[in-house]
């Protein structure tokens, strides 16, 4: 309370979002609402923030009913262990409380405020960490009638609350898991007459063991479909590709028959993304898929290739590349080389090499073994002066990483890259952060 009123006396504010909690401009306003807040610590209770998200602060202002004038949001937890949420408006006298409601997981995860009307109304969506680590459950509350009323209570695995159809109303989008079979299926929900309602649901792909992400994007025919990479059984990741079309949602990926989606397994952990930039989403395939399945040996488990998939026809491949995730580069597969080059990977204190070479009888003449490009990269306090004595164009640096590449004096004109076209094909793996902060 003293650190606030010394904000206060400074002239300083606190951030929404990111940041801090907002203050309200004027200091009687403020002490207003820290007396409503004060009664119910004074049960016994204490502020409650979440772990994951954009909205972690235990009070959070933000405009509910699209009036253009803030609610407080204030999270507490009760001495039992259950969680309180309390939601006050401003007056002509201060702040009077217009609902609460209590939670009873073991933390909360997240808070999210999906948009549920034009004007901007927004609902509450709280997400609980449960006992079950691999799972999360979540109560969506409304707020209706001047009191918190649930709308939703569903337990699920993964989330994505995005507006799907462009009409400025979020939809719910959740991974559920069935409990006796293991299977997992994407449910939709839509806000329609006051609450939330499941829109349309579809299978994923027997492989899924669990999700690491999801995304809107656009299908090969501009359709709208979401993107949802998951760690597969065994080993290695797939992607189901959910089409939304009318208010349904079809799985553009998985063998309608077995269920399957091996169509898009790789081992590499690269996620679904618009490789060559001309605004559809890609999904990274394994290149050289070994017989027997999920096994791939050596450098040819990197090579990846990029496809677009409609039901019924065969994928459509747009780009083809060697990924590093680990170290966080990759290069686009020049044409030129086809499957008539190969990687070799080395490494030693601090640096890592990845040459290219033409394979075994491949390259003319039946030349084998030809170094075609070497690709280096250096970490530790020393990698400048490494990266200078064995001549490497220096690419990119970072805090802590320097990349770089070497091109041989001679090399077989078939497969020989220039200097320009190297920096044109070799990328760096951006981050894509989260809400929360956290890369994926």
């Amino acid at each position: 309370m003293l650190l606030f009123l010394l904000l206060i006396a400074g002239g300083c504010s606190l951030e929404y979002g990111d940041g801090l909690l907002s203050l309200p401009k004027l200091p009687g306003e403020y002490l207003l609402l820290q007396h409503e807040l004060d009664n119910i610590l004074s049960t016994g209770a204490v502020y409650a923030t979440a772990e994951t998200g954009a909205n972690r602060q235990a009070v959070q202002l933000v405009d509910v009913d699209g009036d253009g004038e803030d609610e407080a949001i204030a999270f507490f937890r009760k001495p039992g262990g259950d969680f309180l949420i309390c939601a006050y408006k401003r007056s002509a006298d201060g702040y009077e409380e217009i609902g609460r409601a209590e939670g009873f997981g073991n933390t909360i995860n997240a808070v999210y405020y999906p948009c549920t009307a034009p004007d901007g109304g927004l609902a509450l969506a709280l997400s609980w960490g449960l006992e079950d680590a691999s799972s999360y459950g979540m109560t969506v509350f409304g707020f209706t009638g001047g009191e918190l009323q649930s709308l939703l209570d569903i337990q699920y695995s993964n989330l994505l609350v995005e507006d799907l159809n462009g009409d400025s109303l979020d939809e719910l989008c959740f991974v559920v898991r069935d409990a006796s079979t293991g299977a997992h299926s994407l449910r939709i929900y839509s806000y329609s007459r006051e609450t939330y309602r499941l829109q349309s649901e579809a299978p994923l792909c027997v492989e899924v063991r669990s999700v690491s992400r999801m995304a809107l994007g656009k299908t090969v025919r501009g359709q709208d479909a979401l993107f949802i990479d998951s760690a597969a059984t065994g080993s290695g990741y797939v992607t189901d590709v959910i089409a939304l079309t009318d208010g349904g949602a079809f799985n553009e990926t998985i063998d309608l028959v077995s269920g399957s989606g091996s169509a898009t397994w790789r081992l590499v952990s690269a996620s679904v993304t618009d490789i060559n930039g001309d605004g559809v989403a890609d999904v990274p395939v394994a290149a050289e898929v070994q017989p027997g399945g999920e096994t791939q040996a050596g450098d040819a488990r990197f090579k990846l290739r990029w496809c677009n998939f409609e039901q019924g026809e065969e994928p459509r491949v747009v780009a083809t590349t060697y990924h590093n995730v680990s170290e966080e580069w990759y290069l686009v597969w020049p044409d030129a080389w086809s499957d008539s080059v190969t990687a070799i990977r080395s490494s030693s204190a601090g640096v890592s090499r990845t040459s290219f070479v033409t394979a075994d009888g491949s390259g003319p003449d039946g030349c084998r073994g030809e170094t075609l490009l070497v690709i280096c990269v250096y970490t530790g306090d020393n990698r400048v002066s490494y990266a200078v004595a064995d001549g490497v164009k220096v690419v990119r640096q970072t805090e802590s990483t320097l990349y770089g590449y070497m091109l041989p004096e001679t090399a077989p004109a078939e497969y020989a890259l220039t200097a320009e076209q190297v920096e044109e094909l070799l990328k760096l793996v951006e981050k894509e952060w989260t809400a929360g902060g956290y890369a994926q």
